[in-house]
């Protein structure tokens, strides 16, 4: 809609030069004539109080087809902070609401919607980030698309009972969302619904009353679940979806105690011996791949197993490992009912194996008594809104055969399925003779692994800022033990203690940037816990889980300039935004000149494509890879990811 003042302008030049009107632009036209015509509504009916209410801007509009019964919400484009929409206009009942009624709109704080309307169309209040209240009528059925998308404002919704359908993104980007209450009614709850919604916590409602803390009452929960069972498939996704599993309609919680505390004392939860609900073709497959390593554990220390001794070494560090939905769905055999994940790092392989140590973070579990990635988000349904992470072992076997001698484990969805998962996860990788940190079975491992590198010994240590809230799984004891949470006070004592067990360098990767997700800029939460880390000691830092490249910076301390790498990206991924498929690896020389170490950065820019070479899908392809079989849109991408990547690094 233009302006007033716009308007205006352009009727003043038309005035003076009446050719003007034949060079704007059409649509500016069409516009201009809009504008007049709803200005010309809001003075006929100046006395109407749906007009006053909205500034001079159409608020609603009879149905056409039924003009004498019905009236629709169409539009509303004006200045007021707080919004009642009648029950009634001019006698008849407001039944219906329009797509994108209140999209975009920058001024409304409070709505308040009658109960004459069942439904909230698809994107009615997207983008309005001055929104804070809302309260919906206790006749709504259902909750459409996007329909409360980047509502940033939002801090507290309250879904009345008998609301049966929330569609994919109702509530995503709501970061300021504190509080949720969902009816046990709902039948069908979309993807994404509350993506990206960070601090949010779940209350139910259940026979007129809001219940808390849900997961620890074993009654109520079974009672959800009976309800939910019945519905299953409608509940999680369209089943449709994804058909590379077998789902079950009746997920029940048989002889099991869910405030019972596992035999370790480390797990609120212990899951250990419930029943398994999710059936696997593929984990009786056994793995025929190398597991040798190049390292050999020796007195607590990895030592090489080459002889030669040398001045200097190259590390190679890359971003996140992940094994997301459409990765495994697309590389899913369904007749041979296994996962290929050969084509993911094929490019990438030569590059790894020519180090002298390679090192990511792992952000997948390994468990194969719970569903992967996409099957199915979560038997709790505490937390269907969650991305739960979880791989089979076909994607552990090609992380090895990619060359990867340790990995950091310490991220946000490490107790995405408690006690299993964190045991048969670092079980898989133990057997394959991967190094890893940051994920513990027990208080008898240290918090760091010392690897000595062809005479050069290098201590790698990794920590997370967030669980996604899953942390209160695990007991307060569980919390120390099994997994990372950065602590200053922490870092600093196992960096002291790394020293004192012989490392030389000290490297500490770090899973942080909750707030600057898919952004190239990192947060200044990240800039203060980089310094912090620069004063414990360490020597470089390597980011990782904002799912964007971010910059590199040189902190100066008093006796060191500690290098620090805000995000590398993600290394394997399939994530819907094209920031997140950009990724680097880095090289780190380190060598020794007199008594002293001293390092070097270099960085290779990678891009993950949906589709390569026809036929591969969601492979890591390195900006200086060359083929005759390149597209020359292959080549434009790889082009302009390296501009774009050197740019942001440099």
């Amino acid at each position: 809609m233009i302006s007033k003042r716009r308007i205006k302008q352009l009727i003043k030049k038309i005035i003076r030069k009446p050719y003007y009107i034949i060079t704007v632009n059409i649509n500016w036209i069409l516009n201009l004539l809009t504008s007049l015509f709803y200005q010309l509504l809001y003075f006929l009916q100046i006395n109407d109080y749906y007009y006053k209410m909205s500034g001079y801007s159409r608020y609603l509009i009879t149905n056409k087809k039924d003009r004498e019964k019905t009236v629709v919400l169409n539009k509303y484009l004006g200045l007021s902070k707080e919004v009642i929409i009648p029950k009634k206009y001019k006698g008849i009942e407001v039944l219906k609401m329009s797509d994108y009624c209140f999209a975009f709109n920058k001024h409304i704080q409070k709505v308040v919607i009658p109960d004459t309307i069942k439904n909230i169309p698809d994107g009615a209040f997207l983008n309005c980030l001055n929104l804070e209240e809302i309260n919906l009528p206790n006749s709504l059925k259902d909750i459409s698309f996007m329909a409360f998308r980047r509502c940033r404002s939002l801090q507290r919704i309250l879904i009345p009972e008998n609301t049966e359908y929330i569609y994919d993104e109702a509530f995503m980007n709501c970061y300021k969302l504190e509080e949720a209450i969902l009816p046990d009614t709902v039948k069908y709850f979309g993807k994404k619904v509350f993506r990206h919604c960070f601090n949010i916590e779940f209350k139910y409602l259940i026979d007129g009353e809001i219940k808390e803390n849900l997961v620890h009452n074993g009654k109520e929960l079974k009672l959800v679940l009976n309800k939910m069972s019945k519905e299953l498939e409608a509940f999680y996704m369209d089943k449709n979806h994804y058909k590379n599993g077998e789902y079950y309609k009746n997920i029940l919680i048989k002889n099991y105690d869910l405030n019972s505390i596992s035999s370790d004392g480390l797990y609120e939860l212990d899951f250990s011996n419930l029943n398994r609900f999710y059936k696997k073709s593929e984990h009786n497959i056994v793995s025929n791949i190398d597991t040798k390593s190049r390292y050999t554990l020796v007195n607590g220390t990895y030592f090489s197993n080459s002889d030669d001794l040398k001045n200097n070494i190259r590390i190679v560090c890359c971003g996140d490992i992940l094994c997301e939905t459409e990765m495994c769905r697309i590389n899913y055999n369904k007749e041979n009912k296994i996962y290929d994940f050969s084509n993911i790092f094929k490019y990438v392989t030569p590059i790894i194996k020519e180090s002298d140590f390679a090192i990511a973070n792992l952000e997948t579990l390994l468990s194969h008594d719970f569903p992967y990635t996409g099957e199915l988000p979560s038997f709790e349904d505490v937390d269907r809104k969650k991305l739960n992470i979880n791989a089979p072992d076909s994607f552990i076997d090609e992380v090895k055969k990619a060359g990867f001698d340790m990995l950091a484990m310490a991220n946000n969805h490490n107790v995405d399925w408690v006690k299993p998962g964190v045991e048969q996860t670092l079980d898989k990788v133990d057997k394959r003779n991967i190094i890893r940190t940051g994920l513990f079975k027990n208080e008898e491992e240290k918090r760091y692994a010392i690897i000595n590198i062809k005479g050069i010994k290098v201590a790698v240590l990794a920590y997370s800022t967030w669980f996604n809230n899953n942390e209160k799984r695990l007991t307060n004891l569980g919390k120390e033990i099994v997994i990372n949470r950065y602590d200053s006070k922490k870092v600093c004592d196992d960096i002291s203690n790394a020293k004192a067990d012989g490392a030389e360098y000290i490297m500490v990767y770090m899973h942080w940037g909750i707030f600057s997700e898919y952004r190239h800029k990192e947060s200044d939460r990240q800039k203060q816990i980089a310094k912090t880390i620069a004063k414990c000691g360490a020597d470089i830092i390597m980011g990782s889980h904002p799912h964007a490249v971010q910059g590199v910076e040189y902190i100066k301390t008093q006796n060191r300039i500690t290098p620090v790498v805000y995000s590398m990206g993600n290394f394997s991924t399939s994530d819907y935004e094209d920031i997140a498929l950009d990724n680097i690896i880095v090289f780190l020389d380190i060598y020794r000149e007199a008594d002293n170490l001293k390092s070097k950065l270099s960085f290779l820019p990678c891009h993950v494509f949906k589709k390569f070479n026809k036929t591969e899908y969601y492979p890591i392809v390195p900006v200086n890879y060359s083929s005759d079989d390149l597209s020359e849109s292959e080549r434009t991408i790889l082009s302009e990811t390296n501009e774009k990547i050197t740019r942001i690094i440099s």
